[in-house]
């Protein structure tokens, strides 16, 4: 992030604020998206989480924009990434070329969230009970065992993103790390 940030942003503490800001605002405007899509009759109650998510005092971090940009960008990649999904499912069979491009930039942007800082990475897990709960779009009969079918199958690109991660962030990089004569961060053992 810092990578392709500097170069346009170079030291100025007012641009790192603003981008920060903006990635935490756009990020907020896509779950409140993402919320009314999901459920269009509580209006009243996903306006004050996404109002209350904005102005809450508990995120402290905007004074060293810098140092946290990942972590909003990697927020915002997981909100946008969750509202093409839940936006392509939604839209069905009817959607032709635009269905296919909302799941595309959806993968894309849930694995940008991944790679880009960890935080935000166990909440692909957390997509799954989204569509678990979106399982019956669609058609209203069907069984759990179908609808948890539906939902595996819509999760798996995923959950195989998921799964590349921790092989890469567990066994791989500190691999490297030790091969490069570093020590990992991060050393994990079971």
């Amino acid at each position: 992030i810092h990578w392709a940030f500097y170069p346009l942003l170079g030291t100025s503490v007012e641009a790192w604020h603003w981008l920060v800001m903006s990635l935490h605002w756009g990020a907020i405007v896509f779950l409140v998206a993402t919320g009314l899509k999901l459920f269009p009759k509580r209006v009243t109650p996903i306006a004050w989480s996404g109002l209350l998510l904005a102005v809450f005092p508990g995120i402290t971090r905007q004074f060293v924009a810098f140092t946290t940009a990942p972590h909003y960008v990697s927020m915002f990649f997981f909100s946008f990434s969750l509202w093409a999904m839940v936006s392509a499912i939604q839209m069905g069979n009817s959607g032709g070329w635009k269905i296919r491009l909302l799941w595309s930039l959806s993968w894309l942007a849930a694995l940008f969230q991944v790679f880009i800082i960890e935080y935000f990475a166990l909440m692909e897990a957390a997509r799954l009970l989204v569509m678990l709960g979106m399982g019956s779009h669609g058609e209203a009969g069907r069984t759990i065992r179908q609808r948890v079918a539906w939902a595996l199958t819509r999760w798996a690109p995923y959950g195989l993103l998921l799964g590349f991660f921790l092989i890469f962030k567990f066994m791989l990089l500190p691999n490297w790390a030790l091969a490069g004569g570093t020590v990992t961060k991060h050393q994990i053992s079971l």
